[in-house]
């Protein structure tokens, strides 16, 4: 699939053995473009067809769950109940803000934020691969 969609875009004289001699659409000397739109086009392939099937795997469990609950949101919204999210997600943005009394206003809202922050900046340090890693430490 990668060598198609690279052959398609940035196929000529200086890769003709590896594209089979066809032309692509890109001029000469502008083959990066079509490395990076081809790892693109993989990458959004990939990464759709993830979200795609947790997002099934997800709408299948709460229907299942739901029959078994016996109840009717999940089951009624929409047809065979595609449109449960999007009622779920006016229900959380409608959802009022409670904020403790005695609690700073900024500093309770700030935690979370904080705390993900801080998680994700501890991932920055691991290798994903040989030479690969958002922050060399050394």
């Amino acid at each position: 699939v990668y060598r198609g969609i690279y052959c398609y875009f940035a196929g000529n004289e200086g890769n003709a053995v590896w594209c089979g001699g066809s032309d692509g659409i890109l001029p000469l000397g502008w083959e990066w473009l079509g490395y990076f739109i081809a790892g693109f086009t993989i990458m959004l392939i990939l990464v759709n067809g993830a979200l795609l099937g947790a997002a099934i795997f997800v709408w299948g469990e709460r229907r299942i769950l739901a029959r078994i609950h016996k109840r009717r949101g999940p089951n009624r919204w929409g047809p065979f109940g595609l449109l449960q999210p999007i009622a779920d997600l006016l229900k959380l943005l409608i959802k009022e803000d409670l904020v403790p009394t005695v609690a700073d206003r900024v500093v309770f809202t700030l935690v979370p934020v904080v705390m993900l922050m801080s998680l994700l900046l501890s991932l920055a340090v691991i290798p994903f691969a040989y030479n690969t890693y958002l922050a060399d430490l050394n």
